[in-house]
């Protein structure tokens, strides 16, 4: 699954990998069997990714038995997952006041988890090698360590981990979401759709395969089957909003704006609380800058960082960014030095109120993007180039490396180098085809070059994928338009024209 909030998505993704890991586990401390029930099936919603009925279950539990643990532990990751931070740290103090009245494994999963929600991924790392010496032949104890392993970018070794828990539990359906996710990391892309199939064949039922399914569709530029599979996910379970975000990216993609902004409303309609509507706000605002609509973004963008009194809890801290990059694209680079000023003062005051994100991935690769666009505007393309190079490597999906790659190649092209800028632009073509502004930038270096049959069979390939685009999508009419020109000026060459003389 898609995490929308940078802060969320490293603990949401640590946290996720230790839950799921957990599913075989029957041993609990309670002393309610009504709690335990309620327990179990929050479990199995939050296995499935059904976070709101998740947080209903934990809820129950808890309330049935208010020295839970381990129904404590979790329900401060579903809160956390739904944009509850202040209540999710609440149940973390309750989680950890209770850890004395549990068994040493319960001890030894919340002890990894609280390294986590403090941000100490190296001491969370440890304690996971210490569970699985202890219990390795324990399903939950190796996918707790795929998980860690995967969080650290390992993902050879987690793939490793994830098979010896399919060999323990081979019905273990969760592992075939994993192998799935590894795989498209690794590049490996029918490899990935392949282990998908396989959890779709366990988890038959359930919404998130086919959305996970559909987030390698979509990332390789198999749009419209990506979006048929999203909607098999809604359609299982309409709570799972994930489904809705991943559509609105794919019709974003065609150009298809009117189906784009439906699924925003539905977002925001349905949104769980405020800061979950302004994170929908923040990802509505890079679909406006995507059309070229670059004051609505910004306005959005400054509506979002102004209604967000409470960034440092776990807030969106994404439009700040999204604000900077927009008056890079629109090259304005006072505007755009003042928006990373204010993203530097929004960063140091997450940092201040949570000491445990100082070292966060996120953190690193935003400074690396300042860096460089600052470089750039300033006409240090040398020191841009190297800084979206570093960029590019900081990002793991390889879906998420297109725009560092168009960036970095722009660089390069406007200081000559050619044939490096084209050779990383192929990168994205390799990954998918039909990436349209990647088909554009590689249309407008040979353009420069005077290869004009190659950037005239470019821009035709992203219209193609654009083909069925909104009327009044900018992009496409700006390509109809260059594309019109071409046709023109071929036309008006001596010795095209057809027109016969009397």
């Amino acid at each position: 699954m898609f995490k929308k909030l940078a802060l969320i998505i490293f603990l949401g993704m640590t946290a996720l990998a230790v839950i799921v890991a957990l599913k075989s586990d029957r041993e609990v401390t309670t002393s309610s069997q009504e709690a335990y029930k309620h327990y179990l099936a929050g479990r199995d919603y939050f296995d499935k990714f059904y976070l709101r009925s998740a947080v209903d279950e934990f809820e129950q539990a808890v309330k049935l038995d208010s020295n839970f643990a381990m129904a404590q532990a979790r329900l401060a990751m579903a809160y956390a997952s739904r944009g509850f931070a202040k209540k999710g740290k609440e149940m973390q103090k309750a989680a950890l006041a209770n850890r004395h009245l549990v068994s040493k494994r319960e001890q030894l999963t919340i002890d990894v988890w609280e390294q986590e929600w403090e941000g100490n991924s190296d001491s969370a790392y440890a304690l996971a090698k210490q569970f699985v010496a202890a219990y390795p032949k324990n399903v939950s104890a190796v996918s707790m360590m795929a998980g860690m392993e995967f969080a650290h970018n390992n993902w050879e070794q987690s793939l490793q981990y994830y098979q010896r828990a399919l060999e323990l539990q081979p019905d273990y359906a969760p592992a075939y979401n994993m192998l799935g996710y590894i795989n498209f990391y690794l590049g490996r892309y029918d490899d990935a759709l392949r282990m998908l199939d396989k959890y779709l064949q366990y988890a038959k039922d359930q919404a998130n395969p086919h959305d996970s399914r559909g987030e390698i569709l979509y990332a390789t530029g198999r749009y419209e089957e990506a979006i048929d599979a999203f909607r098999q996910a809604y359609n299982i379970n309409p709570e799972f909003d994930v489904a809705i975000t991943h559509m609105a990216a794919s019709y974003n993609e065609l150009g298809q704006m009117s189906q784009v902004d439906y699924c925003y409303q539905i977002l925001l309609r349905d949104a769980p609380n405020e800061r979950s509507r302004l994170g929908y706000l923040t990802s509505y605002a890079r679909t406006l800058a995507y059309r070229d609509d670059y004051d609505s973004a910004t306005t959005l963008c400054r509506y979002v960082i102004d209604n967000d009194p409470e960034l440092a809890e776990g807030g969106v801290t994404t439009a700040p960014y999204l604000l900077g990059l927009i008056y890079y694209r629109e090259h304005d680079a006072a505007k755009m030095n003042a928006a990373w000023d204010s993203a530097r003062v929004i960063m140091a005051h997450v940092v201040a109120k949570m000491p445990e994100t100082r070292d966060f991935p996120f953190h690193e690769r935003m400074n690396t993007l300042m860096a460089a666009t600052t470089a750039d505007l300033a006409g240090n393309l040398d020191s841009a180039a190297a800084l979206f190079e570093k960029s590019i490597d900081m990002v793991s999906r390889p879906d998420d490396k297109f725009y560092y790659r168009i960036y970095y190649a722009d660089v390069l092209q406007r200081d000559g180098k050619h044939d490096l800028a084209v050779s990383e632009l192929q990168k994205n073509l390799s990954v998918n085809p039909n990436h349209a502004p990647t088909l554009i930038h590689l249309a407008d270096i040979y353009e420069d070059n005077g290869d004009k049959a190659s950037a005239q069979a470019y821009r035709q390939k992203a219209l193609k994928v654009w083909g069925n685009a909104d009327p009044d999508f900018k992009p496409a009419q700006k390509l109809r338009d260059e594309l019109g020109r071409a046709v023109s000026a071929q036309r008006d060459l001596p010795g095209n024209n057809t027109e016969t003389n009397n």
